[in-house]
């Protein structure tokens, strides 16, 4: 009998104990997120608001260019299922536009921000008073691509450091919005990941100041806000358009604009 009932109370203990593992596990699923969005700058700004639990899938994977990219069917599986889907809404992640307007999960698009801080886009060449004038080299081509993008702000949002700012005091606002039993962890995670890249700035900023009147040329031109915020004498940018290889003579005539300019680095 006594071994009986101690076999029981083994069994019972094991069965209490395997429920609370499981209601642990479901507790946990319940209040997990899962957020997609367009390419990885995106992710690391948003990441530190979230928990260990929640779940951040990125569609342009790091290191692959956003210019010409599409859609999978493994990542329209993944928006479909996302809670959340944070993106850009300009030309460099314009391959998720008709996708998105289809979802029914929330959406943050960087470019819809109240707050938000643009600039123009500048074309390719030597930014100075001639850069509006085409060279002869290119010119049809340089003048389709100007009459696209002659209305349009420059698309590299997150290289700077206010509208970064912007979209994460946004999409934290969001996130204590539908879950607000976990309003408490979003705001404390939101303060320190904005302390962080306070202190961030204020170091790249101090470094930078040594060369901050160097000029130097880009490939292409994605860091006129990152210029913009720390006063550096970026000069011109070699493609115009990213999807198109300069031509041969352009590059030649650059070369020495380059040499005739005096930049120091490309």
């Amino acid at each position: 009998m006594n071994i009986l009932s101690s076999f029981l109370n083994k069994v019972r203990k094991e069965f209490v104990i395997a429920v609370l593992v499981l209601f642990g596990l479901m507790t946990t699923n319940v209040f997990a997120i899962n957020v997609t969005v367009s390419i990885p700058p995106l992710a690391g700004m948003i990441a530190p608001i979230l928990g260990a639990d929640d779940r951040i899938d990125i569609l342009l994977k790091p290191g692959a260019s956003p210019h010409g990219f599409q859609l999978k069917p493994s990542n329209l599986r993944t928006l479909q299922q996302a809670d959340f889907v944070v993106w850009l809404d300009t030309p460099v992640d314009q391959w998720l536009t008709k996708s998105v307007h289809n979802l029914k999960s929330n959406q943050l698009a960087m470019n819809s921000l109240p707050g938000l801080k643009t600039l123009p886009v500048r074309e390719g060449g030597l930014w100075d008073k001639s850069a509006h004038h085409h060279e002869n080299e290119d010119h049809e081509n340089e003048e389709h691509e100007h009459e696209i993008h002659a209305n349009q702000p420059d698309g590299h949002l997150w290289m700077s450091y206010e509208n970064s700012v912007e979209l994460i005091k946004a999409f934290s606002r969001i996130l204590q919005k539908n879950y607000p039993e976990r309003a408490s962890e979003f705001q404390s995670n939101t303060q320190a990941w904005l302390i962080k890249l306070q202190l961030a700035d204020e170091k790249v900023k101090q470094k930078l100041s040594t060369v901050k009147n160097e000029p130097y040329m880009v490939l292409h031109d994605a860091f006129q806000y990152f210029e913009h915020r720390y006063q550096l004498n970026g000069v011109g940018s070699i493609q115009l358009n990213p999807s198109v290889a300069p031509s041969l003579k352009r590059v030649q005539s650059l070369r020495q604009k380059i040499k005739n300019s005096e930049i120091r680095c490309v």
